[in-house]
């Protein structure tokens, strides 16, 4: 859906109001999207629509995945604190262990992707070996 530069400005302005000290106040999002749907302001639905994607951008760039290949000691909780002092605290935080990526580790963090397992290396070899040929 087209929207216009007015209801896109509108829409980050009510984001910007849903941020308490940088995060997002999950009270004030409420109060701000009730508000928008009571009052139904011109344009509200492409309104409500842009929020709702930057509702789903900043909740995206505040989660942190860890991936590893084996358990680790302290659970990437030494990791997540790493980048959370870099980036600010995030929302949701996962640690997982996968076996399929032999060894190493990978973090995501929203779309910011650092890859350092033995999985990922034999791909991009495997790419490069099928490009010679």
């Amino acid at each position: 859906m087209k929207i216009n530069r007015e209801a896109r400005e509108h829409a980050k302005r009510l984001m910007k109001a849903c941020l308490v000290d940088g995060r997002l106040d999950e009270d004030k999002m409420r109060s701000i999207i009730d508000r928008l749907a009571s009052e139904k302001p011109r344009n509200w639905v492409p309104i409500l629509e842009r929020l709702r994607k930057l509702i789903h951008l900043e909740t995206a760039q505040r989660t942190v995945t860890v991936d590893s290949a084996y358990e680790l000691p302290d659970k990437g909780a030494g990791i997540i604190a790493d980048l959370e002092r870099q980036y600010g605290p995030a929302l949701v935080t996962r640690y997982r262990v996968r076996p399929e990526l032999l060894a190493g580790i990978r973090v995501q963090r929203g779309s910011d992707v650092w890859d350092g397992t033995v999985y990922r290396n034999l791909l991009n070899l495997k790419t490069l070996l099928s490009e010679e040929r």
